[in-house]
């Protein structure tokens, strides 16, 4: 038998498509051949990792399903029905002044520059250079 026939018999065999006749042809062939049994292993093997994971790179293909108008709808209804209608979302702004704004610039970037800033004058700006001569014997 040569390797395409083999080859046929061995697929209908794994995927259970073969008839009894079939069946007796590659276990005789397999008690007959080493390379023609290890073949077939692959082919198990294969088809093993091929069942495996032919239905997740579908998945991985998969789509969202889209909502049809009416359903997204009907949860908008549902959900104001449950929750009450949306809450009205502008922000009241804070009046400038007091202590809040101050701690807010002050732990801010700029803040924290403009301090580090101030201690580095601080340190070096009283800062005097003495000359003078110290006990020589002329």
């Amino acid at each position: 038998m040569d390797a395409e026939s083999f080859t046929a018999l061995a697929l209908r065999v794994i995927a259970g498509e073969a008839t009894d006749d079939d069946r007796r042809a590659l276990e005789a062939m397999l008690e007959s051949s080493i390379t023609r049994r290890e073949e077939f292993e692959q082919f198990k093997l294969t088809h093993g990792i091929l069942r495996a994971t032919a239905p997740m790179t579908e998945a991985a293909r998969a789509t969202e399903p889209v909502l049809p108008a009416y359903r997204m709808n009907e949860l908008r209804t549902a959900v104001r029905q449950h929750f009450g209608p949306a809450p009205n979302r502008e922000k009241k702004v804070p009046a400038s002044g007091g202590l809040i704004p101050a701690l807010r610039w002050l732990f801010a970037g700029s803040g924290v520059a403009a301090l580090g800033f101030a201690v580095v004058v601080f340190c070096f700006a009283n800062r005097s250079v003495e000359i003078g001569l110290y006990g020589t014997d002329f």
